[in-house]
């Protein structure tokens, strides 16, 4: 059987670029006469297993599991009925799979996990999958749900500056994942589009929103939308260890004020047990700051603002004759984000006789990753000399034989 020949879509809407594919799937429904998503997945599903010859792991029976990042298992046969369905649809593949949203090797500082969309990653802790708000305004130029609804830190619509709802006039909830309506309330029939929203929008929640949908916001930093993410949530995982500034924005627009009044706080205690500093710790200084600020999703410097004023506050403060801090020790986790290597290329390194510790090992011992044996001012010189390039501190270490 061609696909052509499938008379279950006889209407085929077009896909919106900013929709979200549950959205799609919907007004997909909708337009071939299904009311309930689950009566048409269950059509749709008979339909590919023809094709394919097989019936497990068809398309989920709940919309808010239709999403390749929420498959169980491998999403390969999912991807595979995404791509039949692009095809009905559209007669390409492309239009339908880019509004997919898939699982990503790749993780944030502190193993946060990754989705990507349309070649951007996102923490996957952001995106939701129920409790879906809406802009009434948007829904009234364009009956869709647009895909930026579906992540956490947004909550006001940043084209219309009004807060996302969630609840009709008459106090029924608004999700269409599991009311199976985008366009009015299924309890008393009102035209979503029609709501007025009465509640103003929080200014900061509103200069985030437009911040992180890639509009321009006063002194925010202007980086990549993907950074932004990653900003956001490297704030939540380091606020409260922050003193001084309780809002996002407010650090954000104070940029790096805040950031260095936290890494000289650090740092005072350091001198404050000057006698005993030979045996400190890299963490017992800085806790795990550099952990946490890593992978934000990049590494390199010139795509990570908060990392490379991290190399800048160390330069400045190693590059000081009086500072203790030379003489602190790191491990080789610890050097490897250091070096932007690997751990194996650190240990390569020592090998070789271009890193020493100051701990006596064994011929046949191995230093654990754990271990804090390297201090951090020679660490530093190894990267200023060998391992800086513009723009970068990712550098690849190879074996001299």
């Amino acid at each position: 059987m061609l696909l052509e020949e499938v008379e279950l879509l006889l209407i085929r809407p077009k896909p919106h670029v900013d929709e979200s594919l549950e959205s799609y799937f919907l007004r997909l429904a909708q337009s071939n006469g299904f009311e309930k998503y689950k009566s048409f997945v269950s059509a749709l599903n008979f339909e590919l297993s023809k094709l394919n010859g097989t019936k497990s792991r068809l398309l989920p029976h709940d919309l808010h599991a239709l999403n390749p990042c929420f498959a169980q298992h491998s999403s390969k046969e999912r991807l595979k009925c995404l791509k039949q369905i692009s095809m009905m649809t559209a007669q390409d593949v492309l239009p339908v799979l880019s509004l997919a949203i898939y699982r990503a090797n790749q993780k944030y500082s502190s193993g946060v996990g990754c989705v990507i969309q349309q070649g951007r990653l996102y923490p996957r802790q952001f995106l939701r999958q129920s409790n879906i708000g809406i802009c009434p305004e948007c829904l009234g130029e364009a009956s869709y749900i647009r895909q930026i609804w579906h992540f956490e830190p947004y909550t006001v619509c940043h084209l219309h500056c009004c807060p996302l709802i969630h609840q009709c006039t008459c106090g029924e909830r608004i999700d269409y994942l599991f009311l199976d309506s985008i366009d009015q309330c299924p309890e008393c029939g009102i035209a979503y589009k029609d709501i007025k929203v009465v509640i103003k929008a929080d200014e900061e929640e509103l200069h985030i929103s437009k911040w992180l949908a890639g509009e321009h916001v006063g002194a925010f930093p202007a980086v990549s939308i993907v950074h932004r993410w990653g900003l956001y949530l490297w704030w939540l995982q380091i606020r409260e260890a922050i003193s001084g500034s309780k809002h996002f924005n407010e650090y954000m627009i104070q940029w790096p004020k805040f950031f260095d009044k936290y890494l000289n706080t650090c740092l005072s205690h350091l001198e404050m047990k000057a006698a005993s500093v030979k045996h400190t710790k890299f963490s017992d200084v800085f806790g795990d700051i550099l952990i946490k600020s890593i992978r934000l999703p990049s590494s390199r410097l010139a795509d990570n603002l908060v990392l490379r004023h991290l190399y800048q506050f160390l330069h400045t403060q190693l590059s000081q004759p009086s500072s203790n801090l030379n003489k602190i020790t790191v491990n080789a986790i610890e050097a490897s984000i250091l070096l932007g290597t690997s751990i194996d290329q650190i240990s390569a390194l020592y090998d070789q006789g271009e890193l020493h510790s100051f701990m006596k090992f064994k011929s046949d011992e191995i230093i654990q990753p754990h271990q804090s044996v390297f201090q951090l001012g020679e660490l530093f010189l190894l990267w200023l000399s060998r391992f800086q390039v513009e723009g970068s501190n990712y550098h690849v270490m190879t074996s001299t034989w």
